[in-house]
C-alpha cells in the first residue's frame, strides 16, 4: 500500500483566510492519522499578485497552529522543470500555441452569448501552419499554450467527500491555456506536474476547485500518470448562511490571533466545520471526555477520517469559537497561558510584557503597571474563569494590579442615590484599619455581616458600595476573592484614594 502523501498548496496573496486554513488542518490530520507525510507547497507562479510578506504569514500561521509540514517546496523555483513537461505536451501534438488577441477572445465569447452558448475557446489556432505562426509573430503577438480537449469525453471520478463527480470535456471551456503569454504556467498545469512528482496520494481541497478537477485529470491522462484521489471539503457560510466573508467578521487567522484566540481552539473550531467523528470511534473516548466538542490536537489526529466529513455546507459561528477558547483558557496549565500570552503580545502593538529578574513590566493600551511573576500567576489563577480570550486577562490584571482608577458615572450615579452607601464605605475601612488577623475570604465575610447588622443594610445596598471603592466599577470579581487578593495594606490604600476623591468631588 502506497503511503499516504497529501499537500497544502496557499497562493501567497494575503493573510491565510479561515477556509485555507481548515483545508490545512483537514490535510494534516488525513497525513498524521495515517502516519503520512504533510507537504507544503506554497504556490507562486501567478507574479503580478504575489506578495512576500503573504508567504513569511503563512509560514507564521502554519508554525502558530503547530502545523508540522514535512517538505516545503516552492513553484517559482520549479519554472525548469515545468518547461519540460510543456514541451513533451507541445512535441506529442496534445498542446499548441495560440496566438488570439484579448480582444479576439472576448468578441468570441460575446458572440457565444449571444447564441445562448456557454463561453468555451472554439480552437481557432488549433490548426495554425508554420507560416500563419510565423505571421503572427512578425505582428508581435506572444502566444499562450493551450492544451488540447477531447470532445465529448466523460471525466469521472468518485470523490472522498461529494461522492461520484462526472463532466463532459465539451463543458469545461475549450482548449484550456497552460501557459501564459509571458512564458508562466498557469496553476492547473503545475499542480499536476508537481503532484504526480511529489507523489501526492490524495488532493483534499476546497470545493471551488471541482471545476479545475475535470482539466486536470485531462492533464493526468495526457502524461498517462496515475490519478490522485480527491476529495473536495464543503463551502464555509456565515450565520446567514451566505458564503463567509469579511460582512461577516473576522475571517483570516491573524484576526483571531489578535483578538487573542488560542491556536488549540481554532484548530478545535475548525476540524468541526464540516466534521465531526465515526460515532463507534469516538463513544472510546467520550467517557474520558468533559464536553463532547472539545478535542485536542491528538484526539483528532486519532478521529479523523475523510469519510467522517459531512459534503454540506458548514457554518461559521464564532459563539462555538468563544465557548471552545474559554475552555481551553480555564484548563491550560499557567507555564502554557503564559507562553501563549507572550505570542499574543507579538502581534499586538498596544499590548507588551517585558519580563527581567521576575519582575514583569506590562503595557496595555495607555497604561503601564509592574508586577512580579508570582503575582501576575495568582492574579491569571483568580480570573481565567471570566476569560473569552487573552485580551482579558490584561481588562482584568488592571483591576488587580492598578490600585488607581477612575469611577465610573453609573456607579457615582448609584452612590448618589443611595444614602446608606458612604457610611458602609467608611465601616468598613476601620473594621479593616483595625484588622489584626490575615485579610480572607472568610475574613471579608464576617466583616460584612457585622456591617449589615450594624447598619441595617443588605443585597446590593451592601455590596455594591464596596465593590465601587474597590475597583470604581459596579461589576467584576468576586468581592470575597478580590479582597483576599489584594490584601489588606492595598485594600486600605484603595479605600482612602476613593474617599479622597469623594471628597474632592
Amino acid at each position: 500500500m502506497k503511503k499516504v502523501r497529501v499537500r497544502f498548496a496557499p497562493s501567497p496573496t494575503g493573510f491565510m483566510h479561515v477556509g485555507n486554513a481548515r483545508t490545512a488542518l483537514f490535510n494534516y490530520l488525513f497525513a498524521r492519522h495515517n502516519k503520512g507525510d504533510f507537504i507544503l507547497r506554497i504556490e507562486d507562479t501567478d507574479l503580478e499578485r504575489h506578495n512576500e510578506d503573504a508567504v513569511k504569514a503563512i509560514f507564521e500561521t502554519l508554525n502558530w497552529l503547530t502545523l508540522d509540514y514535512d517538505e516545503v517546496y516552492r513553484q517559482s523555483k520549479r519554472f525548469d522543470i515545468y518547461k519540460k513537461y510543456v514541451d513533451y505536451l507541445l512535441e506529442k501534438g496534445l498542446a499548441y500555441e495560440c496566438y488570439c488577441t484579448k480582444e479576439e477572445l472576448e468578441k468570441m465569447r460575446e458572440e457565444q452569448l449571444k447564441r445562448g452558448e456557454p463561453p468555451r475557446y472554439t480552437g481557432k489556432c488549433r490548426n495554425l501552419t508554420p507560416e500563419e505562426k510565423e505571421r503572427l509573430r512578425k505582428e508581435g503577438r506572444k502566444p499562450v499554450i493551450r492544451f488540447k480537449v477531447p470532445e465529448n469525453e466523460i471525466i469521472a471520478w468518485d470523490d472522498l467527500v461529494k461522492g461520484h463527480l462526472e463532466f463532459n470535456s465539451s463543458n469545461i471551456g475549450g482548449d484550456f491555456v497552460i501557459v501564459r503569454s509571458n512564458g508562466i504556467p498557469v496553476y492547473n498545469f503545475v499542480v499536476v506536474v508537481d503532484d504526480h512528482l511529489m507523489n501526492i496520494t490524495h488532493v483534499i481541497r476546497g470545493e471551488d476547485h471541482i471545476s479545475n478537477t475535470p482539466k486536470q485529470i485531462l492533464l493526468y491522462k495526457a502524461f498517462g500518470w496515475e490519478i490522485p484521489k480527491f476529495a473536495h471539503l464543503p463551502i464555509i457560510l456565515g450565520k446567514d448562511r451566505s458564503k463567509l466573508s469579511k460582512r461577516h467578521g473576522s475571517t483570516s487567522v491573524e484576526e483571531f490571533r489578535k483578538k487573542g484566540y488560542l491556536p488549540e481552539s481554532l484548530i478545535n473550531f475548525l476540524a468541526l466545520l464540516g466534521w465531526y467523528p465515526n460515532e463507534e470511534l469516538y463513544k472510546k473516548l467520550a467517557s474520558k471526555k468533559e464536553h463532547v466538542e472539545i478535542f485536542t490536537k491528538e484526539e483528532l489526529i486519532e478521529l479523523f477520517d475523510l469519510k467522517d466529513v459531512n459534503p454540506a455546507p458548514a457554518v461559521f459561528d464564532t459563539t462555538k469559537l468563544d465557548f471552545i477558547n474559554e475552555y481551553f483558557i480555564r484548563k491550560l496549565d499557567l507555564d502554557t497561558l503564559y507562553k501563549h500570552l507572550l505570542e499574543f503580545v507579538k502581534v499586538r502593538k498596544d499590548i507588551d510584557i517585558k519580563e527581567e529578574n521576575n519582575r514583569l513590566l506590562i503595557k496595555y493600551k495607555n497604561e503601564i503597571y509592574e508586577t512580579d511573576k508570582d503575582t501576575f500567576f495568582k492574579a491569571i489563577e483568580l480570573t481565567r474563569n471570566y476569560y473569552t480570550t487573552l485580551e482579558d486577562v490584561f481588562v482584568y490584571l488592571k483591576e488587580l494590579l492598578k490600585d488607581e482608577y477612575e469611577i465610573d458615572e453609573n456607579a457615582l450615579k448609584f452612590l448618589r442615590e443611595n444614602e446608606d452607601s458612604l457610611k458602609v464605605i467608611n465601616a468598613f475601612y476601620e473594621k479593616i484599619k483595625n484588622l489584626e488577623e490575615v485579610l480572607s475570604k472568610e475574613i471579608f465575610k464576617k466583616l460584612v455581616k457585622e456591617i449589615q447588622k450594624e447598619l441595617k443594610v443588605k443585597g446590593k445596598r451592601l455590596y455594591m458600595p464596596l465593590r465601587i471603592a474597590l475597583t470604581g466599577k459596579m461589576q467584576g470579581l468576586e468581592l470575597d476573592a478580590l479582597v483576599e487578593f489584594l490584601g489588606k495594606d492595598r485594600v486600605l490604600k484603595r479605600l482612602e484614594n476613593f474617599l479622597r476623591k469623594v471628597e474632592n468631588a
